[in-house]
């Protein structure tokens, strides 16, 4: 039976097939060279260098980067290396003429294995142009580029004034391509806006886990403001590491965070890791206390607090400044949520509180005392209403 193995390295691409520790095939590649090696065969060898594709003569050249991955025998040009050496001089010959079309350009580099070549190329008829690397942006799907060489065009191409829409099409673009980088150089420039925000956010799972935080952080300013936009922004926080989730959704709900944003941050809040919760509960309570369905959903979220922390939060809501009666009754129908030896003292600070004389919440904690303390506080805290009378 056979085995396929690929092992990738910074820089490298090696795969190996076989059985057990005998390999019938080897195949080494980087951005500008290729190695590989069939059965017990000699080595194939192509290597871009200088403008040029060498063979064999790579070999033992200490610059040439695959030289330690080689297999000790015999050393040959590669057999394509004279296919390759003709896209090569075409890719070189249309890239020379002023008047080529970036789609001719692409269909000239399509399918070479050689990423420094395509960037080398493209950059001489690129020339620092910002709407030739536009163009060139256009056909990514296209052309295997370099990660680096997708970041380079993207940043020339920023300068070309495009479009919101224009830099979102370029963001799907790279986002199919793999070109992280790139990405986010995009939605992190002055000419992306909430199209290219929402094209990025809403793939945020197809990125790298080590580039999806600064991609987020780029993206979701140019939605904080849009309440439509709330869900894409929390869905997408959930694809962040855990260890990042926190300080990304805090930074939005400290700035310019919608009543909405606020209500979403807390109907997930059972989504996020249970030491940061009371903190996101503050922040989000404080954004939306005083929308109606954002009460509901600061009420609701009380029993996603670690237990303990609960009655600290109920307090901080009822002390809100100008809270809502509705807000405080609601947070008075949430005492279950409490331990059994918070819920005496919550309903005590709610009658302490500028709406504990309201009829409402004095009703609302006449039914919380009778459901949910025990006989000696419910005791209590009925006389303590019929003294408030």
């Amino acid at each position: 039976m056979t085995n396929l193995c690929a092992v990738l390295l910074p820089g490298l691409l090696i795969a190996l097939t076989g059985c057990s520790s005998s390999y019938n095939y080897l195949r080494v590649s980087s951005d500008g060279a290729i190695a590989e090696r069939r059965g017990r065969g000699p080595a194939w060898v192509a290597w871009y260098r200088d403008g040029e594709i060498l063979g064999a003569a790579a070999a033992g050249d200490p610059a040439f980067p695959l030289d330690r991955w080689l297999p000790a025998g015999e050393v040959v040009d590669h057999p394509n290396i004279g296919q390759w050496r003709r896209q090569l001089a075409d890719l070189q010959a249309i890239t020379r003429n002023p008047d080529a079309h970036a789609v001719d350009v692409a269909r000239a580099a399509r399918g070479f294995p050689f990423h420094a070549a395509v960037a080398d190329t493209l950059s001489a008829w690129v020339g620092g142009r910002s709407e030739r690397a536009a163009e060139l942006l256009e056909h990514t799907g296209e052309v295997e580029l370099s990660d680096a060489f997708a970041e380079q065009l993207a940043t020339t191409a920023r300068r070309s004034n495009p479009d919101d829409g224009r830099v979102a099409a370029w963001v799907r673009a790279l986002t199919e391509a793999d070109h992280d980088e790139a990405v986010r150089a995009l939605v992190a420039g002055p000419t992306a806006g909430p199209l290219a925000a929402e094209a990025a956010l809403s793939r945020l799972d197809e990125y790298s886990s080590r580039h999806r935080s600064a991609i987020f952080a780029a993206a979701a300013p140019c939605l904080v403001r849009d309440p439509d936009m709330a869900d894409c922004i929390v869905e997408a926080a959930d694809k962040l590491p855990h260890s990042e989730e926190t300080a990304a959704i805090t930074s939005l709900l400290t700035g310019d965070a919608t009543h909405e944003l606020a209500r979403q941050v807390l109907r997930h809040l059972d989504a996020r890791q249970s030491s940061d919760r009371p903190r996101l509960f503050e922040l989000a309570a404080e954004k939306c206390y005083t929308d109606t369905r954002g009460q509901y959903a600061i009420s609701r979220a009380l029993a996603y607090l670690p237990s303990v922390q609960r009655l600290d939060a109920a307090r901080a809501v009822v002390a809100l400044p100008e809270v809502s009666e509705q807000l405080v009754v609601m947070m008075v129908d949430a005492t279950d949520s409490l331990r059994s030896s918070d819920r005496e003292e919550f309903l005590s600070l709610v009658l302490e509180s500028p709406q504990g004389s309201s009829d409402a919440v004095r009703e609302a904690c006449t039914d919380a005392a009778r459901r949910h303390l025990s006989s000696r506080a419910r005791e209590r805290i009925l006389q303590r209403l019929a003294r408030q009378r």
